[in-house]
């Protein structure tokens, strides 16, 4: 018994964390949704991308390393859902919105692909 009210409570939470990341696509402000590629990174405002996107065309590992080390920089899990929220044309970069993260990031403009 005890062991099917566990079941029952993982069905339930995964079934409302999937609603409620359903409503936030479904309130994207520009509308667009995509989908992560791998091997990519993200930062958390403009002056950290300009020093993450410096440190990768420089190959700056050691750089990197403490971009996200003080945790202004991080990876991103390929095949993600996210919102797009504001293009940078100028400097080929996004603004993303990831479900379950409360902060917004920037990343290049090709680690995504625009489904909606």
């Amino acid at each position: 018994m005890t062991k099917q009210v566990i079941v029952i409570g993982k069905t339930i939470i995964a079934l409302t964390v999937s609603v409620l990341v359903g409503i936030a696509f479904a309130e994207c402000p520009l509308e667009k949704v995509a989908i992560t590629k791998s091997g990519v990174y993200r930062a958390v405002n403009p002056d950290k991308y300009n020093e993450m996107d410096t440190a990768i065309k420089n190959n700056d590992q050691s750089k990197l390393k403490a971009l996200i080390a003080e945790k202004s920089v991080s990876g991103i899990p390929s095949g993600k859902k996210v919102c797009v929220l504001e293009k940078s044309f100028y400097w080929y970069r996004t603004k993303i919105d990831v479900p379950g993260f409360e902060v917004s990031y920037w990343v290049q403009d090709d680690a995504i692909t625009e489904v909606k």
